[in-house]
């Protein structure tokens, strides 16, 4: 392997790590003040040769570049490769690469030492210039994606321009077999976020060294004109020495240059994000000095501010509420300190420090009074703003497309509500939508606003669980004792609503299992204020249910979700159209409903959720990519308004798991669950996502769960049959999706995933009829693309066409339609056409990728595509991506079959084939497949597949 340099990149922030070093040493408290930072280090070496360099040079006198010449190839080097993820892109995991193993010519692998969004990092051996450091080998559609590049060749530039002891040292950037990877300072130590889990907090004297040093390198980084932009403890470094290092540029961006997202966009990790930040607007360098007040205040409580234990961040609180100094949650802090940490914690941008340099002034200010017994009180400049050195911002920089991604290191605090004593049962509360009196259909909105009102009140009770609104809809006036034992519910209320005019009477009755009256009271209210009512019942039913309410619920209760009844009738309506999206146009209406819903009231978090979930419903029927933008945006604002809604969760957790964040997505799911363990929607979600990390008994018992908490609606029904489906047991699916068409009998999805199962099974004969029957109800882009493939498959390609094509007209944006008419073209002698098929389903997984790079469908049908193209090696690292990804899934291994297969390496692809069976994909779609011939005529061919009686 040849490495081609091509210039600088940054590091990947917790993955430098390797084992803690434990207690830090004596340097993290050395008194500091009264000396430069710089004597405390060694001396800086070149990045080429290894010799020393002046203290802000990355390169000696030797290797530095002439006047009027540039280093070669740098940034520049990356435009010589092709840009597509599908040319150049390497699946570099652990299992390729093993201790001692080389890379390139220059580098001996050691160790893996982590792994972060970019890709995996080793500790290696340097044998140019003869020390240890750290590689990263960058993810292959990290490197591929015309955004992630050009986010790439920004960092390389602007990690190459800070050279400074307090920031990570990068060496080198270069390329070996199309696999991309960055050298850079190995630091061997531990985050400050590790550092202050093992240690609670850090003494005052300690914290102002420490952040002296951080100040350092930000000073070095803003004097380059850069803004850091996602600081936090886990992107600082304290090596062995105790020295501190600022790592990862990955959100940076260099003042008043282009950058790669517009004014409006929210980046950064949420906790540690300033107040601009979390709105959106133009940031500069202060930004950065705003997150290290937060860092300070960490080091010193153990907590992050406002350190009370609630979930919002502090840039997420009202403007009002302000930060305590952390002498009044610790003991030991000097006034100066506190005085220190709120000046970086102003609101307002002009009333923090000017600069890092006066920050690192006034902490040296404080260390001083330390080391003497007295701290005095440092000097807090309040004239004109002092500019640091470079252009000022005009814009909020370069970005990843998900910020909620980012934001999964945010730990969201426990209430502060006292859970009932062990063993106390809590009660099940199932609120039913109240009977209309009137049978007035105009009305009906005021008997489903009522009881979700209630359900949002209650569920905000820890002591109570509530069944979800859309576990109850369907409920209406079945038995009392049939609707409490299918949704586990120890309570019903039920009752009725009556307008007359302006004024409203509403019923409410709580009852007993048994059909017994526990409470019962009648209310009277107006349609301008519905909200008087639902409060005022709330706190009846919290009393009848003899619930004992701390200060902090009882202001839950009182909370209104919004002051606007037209707000709330618009949201109601909004959301019974996201119950159905399977219906044309509902989601649209529900789009168009829920922002009519923020109109009235700007400040409803739970028309932001729903609005987010409403985005990202779009984002998976037309695959927009604009729409997950939209829904990122609409989640993150809910979250600022009620971080402790459940509906605002659950929205995070479904954005989380569409875009390839599980663990954080499964976290989310659990607190949703903490609050309503009878909420089938999160148990749904939980167990398709367990599914999809390869956990198939946890998924299915969460499956389960969700079915028997709300047997009669149909999505937990289907979600259930498709788990046994990509399980390969397909009689499980048929009942399932049989059951769905009982639901829903006008529902096409039904009768094309019953087709589907037929199909899979090898009854070719009840497929196409299940299938008719859902083009029947409404054309089916999969309907029409099964009925295809069972032409395709028994040679009618000519018959195969017509149905493909429509498959594809009616959804462009699916890769699996676009291989079967891609196939069938080849097929009929039409090469051309196949191929621009194929090329067509390249760019489908591609944008997939973009939304979510750990979807390992489209990374093997990715690659699929590209042996399909003739790309052979790209092919074989995309399917190695995949198979890290998913291991044991079999429509995985079987696309790694037919990438063997049309390689010519037959023997792999049996292998592959094999395993592929035993994980539960179909004999009946293996035999139907004509990418398999060439293995028809082996003997293990003939053992794993027997010809059919």
């Amino acid at each position: 392997m040849k490495a081609r340099r091509l210039g600088v990149e940054r590091h990947e922030g917790n993955a430098m790590r390797i084992a803690a070093s434990g207690a830090c040493p004596g340097g993290l408290t050395g008194g500091t003040a009264g000396r430069t930072l710089r004597a405390a280090f060694p001396q800086m070496t070149c990045a080429q040769c290894g010799g020393e360099t002046a203290e802000d040079a990355s390169l000696c006198a030797a290797c530095a570049p002439r006047p009027g010449s540039s280093r070669a190839p740098t940034a520049e080097g990356l435009d010589a490769t092709p840009a597509g993820p599908a040319q150049h892109a390497a699946a570099l995991t652990a299992s390729h690469f093993a201790p001692g193993q080389p890379f390139g010519d220059r580098y001996t692998i050691v160790e893996e030492v982590g792994s972060g969004g970019m890709g995996h990092v080793y500790k290696a051996i340097d044998r140019k210039l003869g020390k240890t450091v750290a590689l990263k080998l960058v993810r292959p559609l990290a490197a591929g994606q015309g955004l992630a590049r050009e986010r790439f060749r920004r960092e390389l530039s602007l990690a190459q321009a800070v050279t400074h002891p307090n920031v990570c040292r990068v060496h080198d950037l270069g390329e070996v077999d199309g696999a991309l990877y960055i050298s850079m300072e190995f630091v061997e130590g531990q985050t400050l976020d590790d550092l202050i889990q093992s240690m609670g907090h850090l003494s005052p004297k300690q914290t102002a060294a420490l952040g002296r040093q951080v100040c350092a390198g930000l000073q070095a980084i803003h004097e380059r004109g850069i803004v850091h932009r996602d600081l936090k403890p886990g992107n600082v470094m304290v090596d062995r020495s105790g020295h501190a290092i600022v790592m990862d540029f990955g959100l940076a961006y260099h003042q008043g240059r282009d950058r790669l997202t517009g004014a409006g966009s929210v980046l950064g990790t949420l906790a540690y994000l300033s107040p601009e930040q979390a709105r959106g607007r133009t940031t500069d360098h202060r930004s950065d000095l705003y997150a290290l007040g937060l860092i300070l205040f960490e080091m010193l409580t153990g907590r992050r501010p406002p350190g009370d234990g609630g979930s919002a961040p502090l840039a997420l609180r009202e403007p009002g509420e302000r930060c305590p100094p952390p002498g009044r949650l610790v003991s030991g802090v000097p006034a100066a300190l506190d005085t220190v940490v709120l000046r970086c914690l102003e609101r307002e941008p002009e009333r923090r420090f000017p600069s890092a340099a006066d920050l690192e002034l006034a902490l040296a200010s404080v260390a001083t009074g330390l080391s003497s017994g007295v701290a005095p009180l440092p000097r807090l400049l309040s004239g004109p703003l002092d500019l640091v050195r470079g252009p000022r911002s005009r814009g909020i920089g370069l970005a990843m497309a998900l910020v909620l991604v980012l934001a999964g290191a945010w730990i969201w605090r426990s209430r502060t509500t006292k859970p009932p004593p062990p063993g106390t049962p809590r009660p099940v509360i199932a609120v039913l939508p109240l009977d209309n009196v009137n049978k007035d259909a105009a009305d009906e909105r005021w008997g489903v606003g009522v009881a979700d009102s209630l359900i949002t009140h209650l569920a905000s009770l820890p002591a109570v669980t509530v069944v979800s609104r859309s576990a109850t809809l369907e409920q209406r006036g079945r038995p009392t004792r049939a609707v409490a034992r299918d949704l586990g519910a120890t309570y019903l209320v039920n009752g009725g609503v009556q307008r007359a005019g302006h004024q409203l009477h509403v019923t409410l009755n709580l009852v007993r299992p048994d059909d017994t009256l526990a409470w019962g009271r009648e209310y009277e209210g107006t349609v301008e204020d519905p909200f008087s009512i639902n409060r005022r019942a709330a706190e009846d039913l919290s009393q009848a249910l003899q619930l004992t309410l701390t200060e902090a619920d009882r202001e839950r209760l009182t909370r209104q979700p919004t002051t606007s009844g037209e707000a709330y009738d618009a949201y109601s309506r909004g959301r019974a159209r996201l119950e159905r999206p399977d219906v044309p146009g509902n989601v649209t209406a529900a789009i168009e409903t829920l922002e009519e819903a923020i109109q009235h009231d700007p400040r409803f978090a739970l028309a932001h959720a729903a609005l987010g979930e409403a985005h990202w419903t779009r984002y998976q029927e037309t695959k927009d990519e604009t729409a997950v933008a939209r829904a990122r945006d609409e989640i993150t604002e809910a979250l600022r308004l009620d971080p402790d809604q459940p509906l605002t969760r659950f929205a995070l957790a479904r954005l989380y798991q569409g875009t390839g964040h599980a663990d954080e997505a499964i976290e989310e799911i659990h607190r949703v669950l903490a609050l309503q363990p009878g909420n089938d929607d999160a148990h749904r979600v939980l167990g398709d996502i367990l599914l999809k990390r390869g956990r198939s008994e946890e998924a299915l018992a969460e499956l389960r769960k969700a079915v028997d908490l709300r047997p009669n609606y149909p999505e937990n029904q289907r979600i259930l049959g498709r788990a046994h489906y990509d399980l390969g047991q397909y009689a499980d699916a048929v009942r399932f999706f049989t059951r769905v068409t009982e639901l829903q009998p006008d529902n096409s999805r039904g009768y094309q995933m019953l087709g589907a199962a037929y199909q899979a099974s090898g009854d070719k004969v009840r497929a196409v009829q299940s299938y008719e029957k859902a083009n029947a109800i409404r054309p089916d882009p999969k309907a029409y693309a099964g009925i295809g493939i069972i032409h395709y498959a028994q040679g009618r390609f000519e018959e195969a066409v017509p149905a493909l094509e429509e498959s594809v007209r009616l959804d462009p944006n699916n890769a699996q339609q676009l291989r079967y008419l891609g196939d069938t073209y080849r097929h009929l002698g039409q090469p051309a056409k196949a191929r621009d098929s194929y090329l067509r389903a390249v760019g489908v997984c591609e944008s997939l990728l973009r939304i979510n790079p750990a979807d390992a469908q489209a990374l093997s049908l990715l690659a699929l595509f590209e042996a399909k193209l003739g790309r052979a090696a790209e092919a074989r690292r995309h399917v190695a991506s995949a198979m890290d990804l998913r291991p044991n899934d079999p429509n995985v291994l079987y696309r790694k079959a037919v990438v063997h297969i049309v390689a010519g390496e037959n023997a792999e692809g049996m292998s592959a084939l094999e395993a592929a069976l035993k994980n539960g994909f179909s004999p009946a779609l293996a035999r139907q497949d004509n990418d398999l011939s060439p293995l028809r005529a082996l003997p293990a061919y003939r053992v794993v597949l027997p010809d059919r009686p």
